[in-house]
């Protein structure tokens, strides 16, 4: 577009997924582009989006709430095209706190600089299509009533808000763009809080199956980027846009069922299954939904141009080229460990036949994985044929899907994790999404991590700079290899494991020796008990017995009796047992809450232990 030719344009949140496509897009049609983007973790910021114009970007790692910052950065610029903010819904429902900081005030900071310093610049803002949250009817249309149903939601509509009243009244250009399902090349593909036709894509080629919620049945309008970007350029340039609402998606709708089929048809290998909705996301779920985009076509003349088969097929193309640079494959790894002990080592090409009380424990039931070993996990490791979350002794329904969220709710209770230079220790690491996201996000923050499980586990996870893998069980033929990070471990995780260990081996002995390697001021996670007690509470209780009849089909109460210990379980006693002995030692410990949203809150907790 000759329009673009010299001018000069800022982007907030310039190296995520919508705002390199926009940036490459514009150098091409001759603009002097400068990107700001603060890079924090798992917001799909990615210097390598921006490859192909590294060298004709101006990029500016910065914090759009940063007054000083804006005030400079805003100066000459003709088009301030923002789409910095926090974008995921799921992280809102459990922290507030960044929607408001970086959506509200980031907005205002904004606005405020360019009606100080700027007032001629053409603002676009990109909301999002649930500012207007469950419809009655569809194809919904810009004059439909905003009910949003999550704080991402209400904080994209106050910044829309702040930004007509900085139009309306200081007179500052300015459109607003109200976004529905983006879908294609340059997307964050670590998790799953945002972007749910890019997770399919993701879960396609990793060859997952494909998680399908519900019925499948809702109606969704899914948009390719390029027309997304044209949509945005359009209404940049258009003196019709000014100060107006739009719509930008796709009016011919497609469910999610069909979705996952299409990829089974255009990815090799790819598959999909059913999914039960949990009963948050059953409550968030908003119904069907796509836009009416009569107005942006009749206004600015614009409408989308690429099928859902076509840009499928070119996300697919995108990823299967640069999926390194976007996510760590769950495959494993065929090169042998870098390990502390020596005898890690790749897996052999035809490991060893599943024994039978193994093979026993692999059927349809879920109860295959109850009263499992150490050794017991090792074989499951081994095992052709079972997902990843299987060889952790969890059925897929129960984990599929959710890691993501169960990693936010770890990182929020071990806020460490999100500083630069830390000691980690992952202690039963598995081989599921969760040590992914925790390397992932040790490799953004450059940390130390270390990895203990049995050396079948640990070769299925990547190997890095800073990653050091220890083989064996703890301590018993683990803690030699840990001995030089005594006292220097800042936060230890040891999530979905306790319950293994209390019945193998002292767990007072298993406690001490752990906390011996927590620096001061350092943290340790044990995460995700199944306290029986807790259990029986929730069952014995009328939404308990809800429970149980859907999940089963039963109409028989569950069976619950108090007062009557369970030998090799962990109950109340056993928590406040450990409560009181780090308490004893000089450390503090607490017994914290699940995050409501993760599978199985209602019948486990979390004990963290600090050290002053």
């Amino acid at each position: 577009m000759t329009a673009f030719d010299g001018a000069r344009i800022l982007i907030t949140g310039g190296l995520g997924f919508i705002g390199s496509s926009l940036a490459i897009r514009l150098v091409g049609a001759g603009a002097r582009v400068t990107v700001v983007d603060a890079m924090i973790p798992d917001y799909g910021g990615n210097l390598f989006n921006i490859e192909p114009v590294k060298d004709r970007v101006a990029v500016n790692f910065g914090d759009i709430c940063d007054r000083h910052a804006m005030d400079w950065l805003v100066r000459g610029q003709d088009f301030v095209f923002h789409l910095a903010g926090q974008v995921s819904h799921i992280k809102s429902m459990t922290d507030p706190f960044p929607d408001i900081e970086y959506n509200i005030k980031g907005t205002a900071v904004l606005m405020e600089a360019l009606r100080l310093h700027n007032p001629k610049a053409r603002v676009i803002f990109t909301g999002t299509r649930g500012q207007y949250g469950s419809t009655v009817h569809c194809p919904v249309n810009e004059l439909a009533a905003t009910n949003p149903k999550g704080i991402y939601e209400i904080s994209n509509l106050s910044a829309e808000k702040i930004i007509q009243v900085y139009n309306q009244v200081h007179g500052i250009p300015a459109v607003l763009l109200r976004l529905t399902n983006i879908y294609g090349p340059r997307a964050q593909m670590k998790h799953s809080h945002y972007g749910v036709a890019n997770w399919f894509v993701r879960m396609a080629l990793d060859k997952s199956p494909i998680r399908v919620f519900g019925t499948g049945r809702a109606l969704r309008d899914f948009l390719y980027i390029d027309d997304c970007i044209d949509a945005m350029l359009l209404t940049a340039i258009s003196e019709k846009a000014d100060g107006e609402i739009f719509n930008v998606g796709v009016d011919s709708p497609t469910n999610f069922l069909d979705l996952a089929e299409l990829l089974t048809r255009v990815c090799e290998g790819a598959t999909w299954e059913y999914a039960p909705f949990t009963p948050e996301r059953k409550a968030q779920e908003p119904g069907d939904f796509y836009s009416d985009i009569t107005k942006i076509r009749t206004l600015v003349g614009w409408a989308p141009t690429t099928s859902l088969e076509e840009g499928m097929k070119r996300t697919l193309d995108f990823y299967r080229m640069h999926r390194d640079k976007y996510w760590t494959p769950v495959a494993p790894v065929a090169a042998p460990a870098v390990a502390v002990i020596e005898s890690v080592a790749a897996p052999k090409p035809a490991p060893p036949a599943i024994s039978s009380s193994v093979r026993s424990a692999v059927e349809v039931d879920h109860r295959r994985f109850k009263d499992l070993t150490f050794n017991g996990f090792r074989e499951l490791a081994k095992a052709e044929g079972l997902s990843r979350y299987q060889k952790i002794g969890f059925p897929d329904s129960y984990r599929a899907g959710y890691e993501p969220a169960i990693f936010a709710d770890i990182v929020a209770k071990l806020p460490m994790l999100e500083a630069d230079g830390k000691i980690v220790l992952d202690l039963g690491a598995g081989c599921s999404e969760l040590p992914h996201l925790l390397l992932d996000l040790g490799s953004h923050r450059g940390h130390t991590t270390l990895l203990c499980d049995s050396a079948e586990m640990l070769t299925q996870l990547p190997d890095g700079p800073g990653v050091h893998k220890i083989a064996g069980r703890y301590p018993a033929e683990s803690a030699a290899a840990l001995e030089p990070y005594a006292g220097r471990v800042d936060a230890i995780l040891c999530y979905s494991v306790l319950h293994y260990i209390f019945p193998e081996q002292p767990l007072f002995d298993f406690l001490d020796r752990l906390l011996e390697l927590l620096a001061p001021g350092g943290a340790c996670l044990l995460g995700d008990i199944p306290n029986v007690s807790m259990r029986k509470r929730f069952f014995a209780s009328d939404a308990g017995a809800k429970s149980h009849f859907e999940y089963t089909g039963s109409t028989e109460k569950p069976d619950v009796t108090f007062n009557n210990p369970e030998p090799g379980k962990l109950d109340d006693a056993v928590v406040l047992a450990i409560l009181a002995r780090c308490r004893a030692a000089g450390f503090h410990a607490y017994v914290l809450p699940q995050a409501k949203a993760l599978p199985m809150a209602n019948r486990r907790e979390d004990i963290l232990i600090e050290r002053p």
